[in-house]
């Protein structure tokens, strides 16, 4: 028996989620999940494709679903289709987890559903009840692969036998489903894929239709338009044991497409339609999703009491205070790029693709301008470019893409035409926020680059840098021409060297008797040589003791003489 799909173009449209029945109602086995698509409700997930990536231990992840099937199940006698078994199907999903471990995630979900019954005629695959509850799922994954654009590992989902019989969204024993899951970054696109193994007894609905064992598939992509907006597009699928790829209700395929908003920082809502690919059970005509998923929250800020130690006061939520530079720099028009008190310092941040070491265009004449600072000042020797990241995410996440958007600004420096040997760069992730909070505008401050000065060259010896040699580019070996070197001279408020001398503190003089010490070495330089070397002199003591002193001031014995 085959779909009435096959047939005519105007069935395929309205019954393409048909399945093939042909039996008296009471000998119809209902107790099978004919749902095709359970949404993954994970965070950086695509609509129905998980992905491995962990998130920071302990925080929950989850979300809620709602979905809209339109012609799900359609009933047939005798090869004609009588109608829809089920009309709509409206289903509500909810999944919640955790990372417990280093890369290691557990979940649930589960689902309940609401049905129109089908129309006259169709009573004898008409689910027992138009309220129903899905089996519940339990399942793990692994990120065994985490770098900055690749996410890669297992996982095990395990239905467990819960849900209501004879409503087709639910079955009488136990399915198991290892597989793999893929998330690949490449900027402008980010890639999901999953491969898995549905391994569940076989169950024969009496009605043309076997439900067994499948394998799961699965393929979709992001386009990011902005850090907040992303298109969502996949295609998912199960290929059936029984009937490997035969034409049929067991090898169901659908599309979906849809976009992606984040709010906040703290949600991600999808909104989504599909449509099925060919006449397998469970597939609709017409799909409708709309899904809101938390995005887990970096660790709460210590109090104060907790940091008694830290004589610095805390900042405020959104307060900027990069070392050596809390006072407001002022910029003149046109500038991008300037030194200040031993860092170059930018007037707009550096744009990334979202999770990605790709720089935004947007970002390139800011660079540009760090380039003309550093070969306008052959003064600076040494430039150390300082990737810095978010709470979100695993530390060693954030460290890997710190440290790849500093590598991403080095190399662009070089090919603006600094030479190599004044450059290095490190990724901080995480470790040193400049604003601490948890709204989005405090975790924008944190995902940042600075450049610091580490070294300067006194002025008289530069010279010998404008050498007017070419630059090889280490990433490539190609030759990049050198720009002429400028003349310009750092300022006591530019020089790292000369800022540390005057901000560093005076000795106390903390010797009560510190000023006669002094007054007592000056007077020893005083001293002629001879005087330094000639031994001490003795007083010689008067010829008769005994005689009173003279009086230099007593008048004399006759004043007439």
């Amino acid at each position: 028996m085959r779909h009435a799909a096959l047939y005519t173009t105007s069935t395929l449209l309205l019954a393409v989620p048909s399945l093939a029945f042909g039996q008296e109602a009471d000998e119809i086995y209902r107790s099978l999940d004919t749902q095709l698509v359970g949404p993954a409700l994970m965070p950086g997930a695509a609509i129905a494709i998980d992905s491995p990536r962990a998130w920071r231990p302990l925080t929950f992840q989850g979300g809620a679903a709602w979905q809209l099937e339109r012609m799900p199940l359609e009933y047939f006698e005798n090869g004609e289709s009588v109608g829809a078994a089920i009309t709509t199907r409206n289903t509500l999903h909810v999944a919640g987890g955790t990372t417990v471990y280093k890369g290691i995630t557990a979940y649930g979900r589960w689902a309940a559903v609401i049905m129109d019954p089908g129309v006259e005629g169709a009573e004898n695959a008409y689910p027992e009840s138009n309220l129903a509850l899905g089996d519940l799922a339990i399942g793990v994954k692994a990120d065994l692969i985490q770098a900055n654009n690749l996410a890669f590992g297992p996982h095990l989902d395990v239905w467990f036998p819960t849900g209501t019989k004879d409503s087709w969204v639910a079955e009488e024993k136990t399915r198991y489903m290892p597989g793999l899951l893929l998330d690949l970054d490449t900027g402008p696109v980010e890639i999901f894929s999953r491969l898995g193994l549905l391994i569940r007894s076989e169950s024969n609905s009496n009605a043309d239709f076997i439900l067994g064992s499948e394998v799961p598939v699965g393929l979709g992509v992001a386009v990011p338009f902005s850090d907040r907006v992303a298109a969502l597009a996949e295609a998912t699928g199960r290929m059936s044991f029984v009937e490997f790829l035969k034409p049929g209700a067991e090898n169901p395929f659908e599309a979906k497409a849809g976009v992606r908003w984040k709010i906040g920082g703290v949600a991600q809502v999808d909104l989504a339609a599909g449509t099925a690919l060919d006449n397998g059970y469970g597939t609709s005509d017409i799909r409708a999703l709309l899904s809101v998923v938390n995005i887990p929250r970096p660790a709460a800020a210590p109090t104060a009491a907790e940091v008694v130690e830290v004589e610095a006061p805390k900042p405020k939520a959104a307060e900027v205070i990069v070392p050596d530079q809390k006072e407001e720099i002022q910029w003149e028009e046109g500038v991008l790029a300037q030194v200040h008190r031993g860092h170059i310092v930018i007037k707009d941040p550096i744009q990334f693709e979202f999770a990605t070491a790709n720089i935004l265009p947007v970002s390139q004449p800011t660079l540009d301008a760090v380039a003309r600072v550093m070969n306008d000042y052959p003064q600076i020797e040494h430039l150390l470019i300082e990737g810095h990241a978010s709470e979100e995410g695993t530390y060693e996440y954030n460290y890997k893409l710190s440290s790849s958007r500093a590598n991403a600004i080095y190399e662009s420096l070089i090919r603006g035409g600094v030479r190599p040997e004044r450059l290095s760069y490190r990724g901080m992730g995480e470790t040193v926020p400049v604003a601490l909070g948890t709204d989005e505008e405090s975790l924008a401050l944190n995902r940042r680059v600075e450049f610091k000065i580490m070294k300067v060259r006194d002025f008289l010896d530069v010279a010998n840098q404008d050498t007017g040699e070419a630059i090889v580019s280490p990433m490539t070996g190609e030759e990049i021409s050198a720009p002429k070197m400028g003349e310009k001279q750092l300022s006591a408020d530019a020089n790292p060297i000369l800022v540390e001398v005057q901000t560093a503190p005076k000795p106390e003089e903390t010797s009560p008797d510190a000023a006669e010490f002094r007054t007592a070495l000056e007077e020893a330089e005083e001293l002629t040589p001879e005087e330094e070397t000639a031994p001490p002199t003795e007083t010689a003591p008067p010829e008769n003791p005994e005689a009173p002193p003279e009086n230099p001031e007593a008048p004399p014995e006759n004043p007439e003489e």
